[in-house]
């Protein structure tokens, strides 16, 4: 996918924090695009990377389990 897909995702939602769990690529490919195009501020926003050679799904959802605090129980997941 393209970064203007989620950047029109963050700007329909207007989410108060963001949380990017993804891969080293998309990190250097599409996250600073996403990131300038929606504004986010530093404290808005959260990165964690998984390798996505050998992704393990246990590691994805402990990943975002970890994390789930910092959104009050509200979450959308793409």
């Amino acid at each position: 996918m393209h970064s203007s897909y989620y950047v029109l995702l963050i700007n329909a939602l207007e989410p108060k924090k963001v949380y990017f769990l993804c891969t080293r690529e998309f990190q250097n490919e599409f996250l600073d695009k996403i990131i300038k195009k929606t504004n986010l501020k530093r404290e808005n926003y959260l990165v964690n990377i998984v390798e996505y050679r050998g992704m393990d799904l246990a590691e994805v959802y402990g990943k975002i389990k970890e994390n789930l605090h910092l959104f009050q129980g509200k979450v959308a997941v793409d």
